[in-house]
Parts: C-alpha cells; structure tokens; sequence
C-alpha cells in the first residue's frame, strides 16, 4: 500500500473513531496495523477501538502486544500498561492485574507510580505480606509521601496488625495537615472493615472536629454505632448530621433507614424513613421506602396508606 494510501486509510478511521463508529473504526485500523506490524500507533488505536466496540478479550491481546514493545523499551512510554491497568481494575481481575504489575515492576523496580499499583494489585488479591512489603519500600523510597504512608497503613489493617496500621495511617494525616480529614476517613473505613467499629468511631469523631460543618463524618459516626448495634447512639449521631445540614436531612435520615433495613432492623429503619418524610414530605422516594420498611413487617394497612401519599405527589 502506498503512503498516500495509508494516510487516507488512516483518515477515514479516525473520522469514524471519532463518530463514534469503533467497530468500523476496527476494521480500518486492522488493515493498518496489518501494513506495517513494526507501527505502534494503529495497533494502539485498535485495541482502543475493539475495546469501544465491546471487543474487550481482543482489545486486551492488541495491548498486551504493545506492552511487550513497552517492556523491551524499559518502559519509556506505557500507554498499553496504563490500558490494561484500568481494564483488569475494571474487571475487578486482581490476578491478572498482579502479573502485569509485576513484570512492570521488574522494568523499573524504583518506579513509586507502578510499585503503589503493585502493591494494591496484591492487598486485593490477597497477598498481604507482599503489599505490606512493598508500602514499607515505597515509605522508604520517600519518606514524606502520605499516600504511601495511609495505604501501608490499610495493607497492615488488611493483614491483622491494628496497632502498625493505625499509626501509619495517623502518620499519613501529620505529613499532610491541609489533607488530613481525607487520610483519617480512609483509617477509619479501614478498621470497619477489618471489624473494629468502635476505633473506626474515634477515628471519624477526630474527622468530625476537624470539619465540623460536613456531615459526613457525622453520619459515618452513627454508621459505626450501627455495626456495634448501639442504634440510640447511632440516631443520635444522624440527628447530629441532619442539623448541620437541615437542606439535606431527609437524605441523612434515609440512608440510616437504608443500612437498619439492609442489616435487619426492620423497626430502626422505620423510624429513620419516617424522620426522612418529616424532613420531605414532598418527596416520594421516602414515601415508598417507608412503605416498603412497613410492608416487610407486615403492616399492609399501614403502608397501603403510605403509598397512597407517594401516589398523589
């Protein structure tokens, strides 16, 4: 094919590509990869284009390709890396994410971007030990960086060592005081999810005094409360949140009515619907919810009533 063959070729792809078209798009840009093998760039726009066109598995072969030409290069430039970390992120594919963070990793072993990427790849695919070694590594590579210090802090939580893991996390928060509310809130996610609610509360009542006027850390509070089943306590914390923000209370009260409903307090999460069409009673999204809460306790009388209120909105 002649060079000014392959231009107008490439025209009209991108033309599609652009439109919209990433199937035809493909096709065209097959036909350009298939011309000149050694050429990155329409192999490139394939594999963006099959992965556009719902082509995926075939996307993944076009850069995986390209990554083995990034590896050879020692990875001046990963545009393929780049893609195949966001699909197997996508896919929630640990696995398959961990191999390609691996040999990227073996490329430039001192890179901070890919050996943090490493590192989530293995805490969710469950090596514990290797994430916590290579956070420990990173730390060390740079000593001030508070996203290295807040996910060593979470790896260490993941794998069972609270004490570590919190005071990494609180070491995230000290280095960076402008972002600290950020690092205390992912502390604190952490430890509830490693089944320590009554230190994830601590952790989000510091969140709540530094920011006062969000009533987010407020309502996480009360979510805390309600993993320790301490539901007075939790309404408390939401009635707390829903007064910072009286705007947005019917929101607050239903997303507690949402958790005791998920959790099996049926009763609680009354309550907590019921507080939401208080706050909005125009709102009908409350209404059914309500109605639903008391239908699944078998108060059809009651929630027939309720849902004939949400149909006159």
């Amino acid at each position: 094919m002649r060079d000014d063959e392959i231009a107008s070729l490439r025209l009209r792809a991108d033309k599609l590509s652009a439109a919209g078209h990433a199937a035809e798009a493909a096709l065209l840009y097959k036909k350009l990869a298939e011309e000149n093998p050694a050429d990155d760039s329409p192999l490139l726009c394939l594999a963006w284009a099959l992965n556009d066109s719902g082509e995926r598995p075939k996307a993944v072969e076009c850069f995986e390709t390209l990554f083995q030409r990034e590896l050879a290069r020692g990875l001046i430039a990963d545009f393929a890396f780049d893609e195949l970390v966001r699909i197997y992120r996508d896919e929630e594919n640990w696995e398959a994410l961990l191999a390609v963070c691996r040999r990227a990793a073996l490329a430039k072993p001192e890179d901070a971007g890919i050996l943090q990427t490493l590192a989530e790849a293995c805490l969710r695919a469950g090596y514990h030990t290797e994430s916590i070694d290579i956070f420990r590594k990173l730390v060390k590579l740079d000593p001030d960086a508070p996203e290295a210090w807040g996910a060593l802090g979470g790896a260490l939580i993941a794998s069972g060592n609270i004490e570590d893991g919190e005071a990494a996390g609180r070491r995230a928060a000290q280095i960076a005081p402008e972002a600290a509310v950020v690092y205390l809130d992912r502390l604190a996610c952490a430890l509830r999810q490693a089944g320590y609610p009554q230190k994830a509360i601590a952790v989000w009542k510091r969140c709540a005094s530094l920011e006062p006027d969000n009533p987010v850390y407020a309502m996480a509070v009360g979510e805390g409360y309600v993993c320790l089943e301490r539901l007075e306590e939790a309404f408390a914390a939401f009635d707390r949140a829903a007064a910072i923000k009286p705007v947005a209370a019917g929101e607050c009260w239903r997303r507690l009515g949402d958790l005791l409903q998920k959790s099996g307090n049926s009763g609680g999460a009354q309550e907590a619907y019921t507080r939401a069409t208080a706050a909005e009673p125009q709102n009908a999204l409350y209404l059914l919810r309500l109605a639903s809460c008391l239908a699944s306790q078998g108060k059809n009388d009651l929630a027939s009533t309720i849902l004939s209120r949400a149909k006159a909105l």
